[in-house]
């Protein structure tokens, strides 16, 4: 008798021990938590690559400033011109073209000695020193040059004098514009990835079990409890058995 208690008792508890397992597993299904194996699988979108300073500087330098030198013709409208002439005024403007709103390539100085090629209307064609022993061409108006005082000067004696300025590089508007989105597109660049750190998932998981484990402690201790009892009981009915026995 007490040997089939026993047996009874230890069936029992395997029964809410099994219980208990399974009751954690459907509790928290194991689908339900990603693994790490598919947290790895999910690929990272890469963001574009920012332009470069040195990209902006290019399209900077591509729309710049007009090119020293780099003059336009009007072979229908020119006369040829020969001789030095000299500069009226402070700061007159030299240009590329015969058209003062266009952009500027030089300053001349009053008192400078300039070398005539060619006019037409209103403008001159001149070489002016651009370097040492260099001289470059450029349209100046016509009302800023004395054409008459030193028409006699040699060229190589308009060569000889000092440089004169020229202004530096402008940066266009579209080359500021194309520069701008480069800094917001590192920025975000930067917050993407930021955000893609903080959002990864853990690359290890605890398993259901190991989810619900106060739940098994919970089924264990009962188990014990009933499993206490049954011996109670098993041993208070062989103490009876052995008492009537006696008797």
């Amino acid at each position: 008798m007490q040997r089939k208690i026993d047996q009874f008792a230890t069936a029992l508890c395997a029964m809410l021990v099994v219980g208990a397992l399974l009751a954690c597993k459907k509790r928290v299904p194991v689908g339900a938590i990603p693994s790490a194996a598919s947290a790895a699988a999910e690929p990272t979108p890469t963001p574009p690559a920012p332009p470069t300073a040195a990209t902006a500087a290019s399209a900077a330098a591509a729309e710049g400033a007009a090119k020293l030198g780099d003059v336009k013709r009007y072979a229908d409208k020119e006369k040829a011109q020969t001789g030095a002439a000299r500069i009226l005024q402070d700061d007159v403007k030299v240009f590329n073209e015969a058209d003062e709103k266009t952009a500027d390539v030089a300053t001349l100085d009053k008192g400078l000695l300039v070398f005539r090629l060619a006019s037409i209307p209103d403008w001159e064609l001149v070489e002016f020193p651009s370097g040492v022993g260099k001289v470059s061409p450029g349209w100046v108006q016509a009302k800023f040059v004395d054409t008459k005082s030193d028409a006699t000067v040699a060229r190589e004696a308009v060569a000889a004098q000092a440089a004169v300025k020229t202004p530096a590089p402008k940066t266009s508007a579209s080359a500021v514009a194309s520069a701008k989105p480069a800094a917001s597109t590192s920025a975000s660049a930067k917050a993407s990835a930021s955000a893609a750190a903080s959002t990864k998932p853990a690359t290890s998981v605890a398993s259901p079990i190991a989810v619900d484990s106060a739940s098994l402690a919970r089924a264990a201790k009962l188990a014990q409890q009933m499993a206490a009892q049954a011996k109670a009981a098993a041993d208070k009915a062989a103490a009876g058995v052995g008492g009537k026995s006696g008797k």
